[in-house]
This record gives C-alpha cells, sequence and structure tokens, in this order.
C-alpha cells in the first residue's frame, strides 16, 4: 500500500511517498481505498455522477484522514505473528481456522528454510515456528496451539494437495470454521494424507491415498455436510459432521470410485468416466463399496462392483427371433448371485464385529471383576491383622519349644488388657 504522508526531516516539512506492507485489515483498507478512487474519478457537474456520490458524503468526511499504526523494521515472521495474534484478538470475527494457521505457519517455515538447519524435518521446522508464535509479545496463553491443532497444522501442511486445499479454502470462504464440514479431530486423521491407505493393508493398490483421490474426498464432505445441514440453523450444523469412522469409509469409497473411473478412462469410456465421478459426487453405491472393503475378498476386483456392470459394461441383451432365453436367465442368475454374495460379506463382516466386540466387553468385565476381587482381599487382609494385633491376645504355636516364651506373652497380654480395661468409663 502506497500512503502520502508528511515526514519531518531537518525542520523541513516534505510530502512524499511511502510504501508500507499492510499486516491486519487488508479487506477493510482495499475497500476504503476503492471508495476513494471510485469518488476521485467522479464528475462532480454531471448530476448521475452527483447522486451516485451524495451516499457516500458520510464516510468521505472521515476517510481522508485515516488513522494507521506504522511500526518499522518488522520482519516477514514478525508480521506473521502480528497478524495471527490480532486475528485471535478481534471479537467481531472467530479466530482463525486450522487452515489459516498452516498457510501462515507455512509462509513462514518457507522464509525460514535458509536459515534453520537442513537436518530439520517439517515436523521440528513447525514446532520452531508455533514456539516463535507463542514468544511474539502479543500472543496470549489461551491462543497456543495444542497438540491435537499441531497434529491437524502438521497433516494439512504435509499430506494434502494444492486442489485439496483449494477446495477447502472454497467451502471455509462461506463457513466460518466453528460451523464447517472440517474439525481438528477430522484433519488430525492420518487416512485421508497422501500415500495413506486402509488400516487392513486390503488392497493398497486400490485404496492409496493420491492427489486425484483427495481432491475428490474432500469435495465430497464437503458436499455430503452441505446437504445435511441445508435446513439445520448455525448452532446446530456441526451435528451434521461426519464422524472420525464415516471419514475413514468415504476415503476408501473415494479411492475405489477414482480407480474404477481411471480404469474406465483406460477402456476408452469417457461417457463412463464423467458418469463415475458424478455417481460419486452423489454417493452412489456406497453401500455396496463399503460392503466391500469390509469383506475384504482376496480376489476382489473393481469388475465385481455393482456399478461395472451399471456404467462401464452393461449387458445389452438384443430382442429378436433368435433371443435366448437361457441366456438371459443365466446373467439374471449370476446378477443375483453376486448381489448375494455382497450381501454375504457384509453379514460376516458384521457377524466377526460383533464377536470381537463382545469378546473384548467380557475380557474387559473379567479384568475388571478380577482386579475389584483382588484389591477387596487386601484391605480385608489389613482389616484383619488390624483387628487380629489390637483385639484377639492370643498365639499360634507350631513348636513345643516355643512354650518358653508363652508366659512374657502373657505378662505382655495382660498388661494391654488392664490398660484397655482402664480406658473404659464403667470400669470404675
Amino acid at each position: 500500500m502506497v500512503i502520502e504522508g508528511n515526514l519531518v526531516s531537518g525542520g523541513a516539512s516534505k510530502l512524499v511517498a511511502l510504501s508500507v506492507e499492510v499486516v491486519k485489515g487488508y479487506t477493510k483498507a482495499t475497500v476504503l481505498m476503492f471508495i476513494l478512487l471510485m469518488a476521485a474519478t467522479m464528475n462532480v457537474a454531471d448530476d448521475t455522477d452527483w447522486s451516485r456520490l451524495e451516499p457516500l458524503f458520510p464516510i468521505l468526511d472521515k476517510l481522508w484522514m485515516l488513522p494507521l499504526h506504522i511500526s518499522v523494521n518488522l520482519t516477514q515472521e514478525c508480521i506473521s505473528y502480528a497478524n495471527l495474534a490480532l486475528s485471535y484478538r478481534g471479537s467481531e470475527r472467530q479466530p482463525p481456522s486450522v487452515v489459516s494457521l498452516a498457510l501462515r505457519f507455512g509462509a513462514i517455515m518457507a522464509q525460514q528454510e535458509k536459515s534453520l538447519p537442513a537436518s530439520w524435518g517439517v515436523s521440528k521446522r513447525l514446532d520452531h515456528v508455533i514456539e516463535g508464535f507463542h514468544n511474539h509479545p502479543g500472543c496470549l496463553q489461551k491462543w497456543h496451539v495444542d497438540e491435537e491443532r499441531k497434529k491437524a497444522l502438521q497433516n494439512f501442511l504435509t499430506g494434502t494437495c494444492e486442489a485439496a486445499r483449494a477446495v477447502l479454502q472454497s467451502h471455509l470462504h462461506s463457513c466460518k470454521w466453528a460451523q464447517c464440514a472440517f474439525t481438528s479431530l477430522l484433519l488430525k486423521s492420518s487416512r485421508w494424507l497422501l500415500g495413506a491407505s486402509n488400516k487392513s493393508g486390503w488392497r493398497k493398490d486400490i485404496l492409496t491415498m493420491d492427489e486425484a483421490k483427495q481432491t475428490l474426498f474432500v469435495e465430497v464432505h464437503v458436499r455430503m455436510f452441505m446437504e445435511k445441514s441445508r435446513k439445520l440453523r448455525a448452532s446446530a450444523k456441526s451435528k451434521a459432521r461426519a464422524s472420525l469412522q464415516e471419514w475413514d469409509q468415504l476415503a476408501d469409497f473415494c479411492c475405489i470410485m477414482v480407480e474404477a473411473a481411471e480404469e474406465a478412462k483406460k477402456l476408452g469410456k469417457l461417457e463412463a468416466e464423467a458418469a463415475i465421478y458424478a455417481a460419486a459426487r452423489n454417493r452412489d453405491y456406497l453401500p455396496d463399496i463399503l460392503s466391500a472393503v469390509e469383506g475384504q475378498v482376496a480376489n476382489w476386483k473393481l469388475q465385481h462392483l455393482t456399478l461395472w456392470s451399471d456404467i462401464v459394461d452393461p449387458k445389452e441383451v438384443a430382442v429378436d427371433e433368435e433371443f435366448d432365453i437361457v441366456a438371459v436367465e443365466e446373467a439374471a442368475i449370476l446378477a443375483k448371485w453376486q448381489e448375494l454374495r455382497a450381501h454375504i460379506a457384509k453379514d460376516e463382516a458384521e457377524w466377526a464385529r460383533f464377536h470381537r466386540e463382545k469378546n473384548n466387553t467380557e475380557a474387559r468385565e473379567h479384568i475388571a471383576a478380577v482386579t475389584h476381587l483382588k484389591a477387596q482381599n487386601v484391605v480385608g487382609k489389613g482389616v484383619a491383622e488390624e483387628f487380629m494385633k489390637k483385639r484377639c491376645f492370643c498365639r499360634l504355636l507350631s513348636d513345643i519349644s516355643a512354650m518358653t516364651d508363652w508366659e512374657s506373652f502373657l505378662t505382655t497380654a495382660l498388661k494391654e488388657l488392664k490398660a484397655t480395661l482402664s480406658c473404659c468409663p464403667f470400669s470404675h
């Protein structure tokens, strides 16, 4: 921004042009400068321009003297930290989101790249930048970045592509962070990052995330959230967010849909490719694909999906004199059999998960019961021993030779008994 001002030097006042970088309030300053520019270009002698200029009079009276706070000798790092501190301080807006923090910290890391040791990885450089932000004079304790946000920032900086970031930023332009489709917990998950795959390791060649799959995943996730939250109030939109399990399942779904589209493209079926992407954005065939992922059939292929027979390779039967009824019936039986196999695989996965959770619950209950019993035994043993020492004046002998100590034991016990009885109120 270029500003003209009075710089006093040697007792003489000179009007010079100087350039400063806007640390905060760039949008507001741009709007105000645009209003001034439009007012300066209007023809006051023209009635039409004058009528357009009249509503701006209350603003123009105050715009010619804009109060500015200028700090000299600020480094790019200090400018970034000051921007974040002022963003947190503003009461009329939300604090910076994970995306805003990631972009700002990423810019600082790029500026510090030559000054930091080359052996430092992204995590250590990010720690250094976050520490600098925490030590900035304008940063309060409540604005510090916690571990959950730090993990989300690291994932965003290292595991996302430019296209996916653009979709995410576009969504945040229309939604505040508190009311958007993302949370720090979701971004902290590693399933959606570049190079990540399903935890089970099944079909890594298909379920490994790349740039195209990640971009589609973010698009589908945002679209699903917007559809669910369309009729909700702003305060209730957070309920429309996906859970962590739904987040991972949607990542698997998008990976398979992109692979199916790429396979259709290799076969030269461009219309089928476009249809698959359209179906992915509408989340069509989602139950079928999730059943395949949960079933984890060893020899599973993309051609086993319902969408393949519906979109990529639909079976066309010509009705003529040589119409083969048997072939049609066999095709129908085969399609029904494939559908039943998918349902059986889903039921097997549900049954296995039920037994796994049941066994885990029983194991936890057994451990809790045993631990409680051991604790009660320890408590009971201590109480019994304390009671025996104070109230039961007896002694077990395992050897006849121990009778030599019996007389001294009785003398001691008699003294303790007299001392106990002397404390009773009715002993006198």
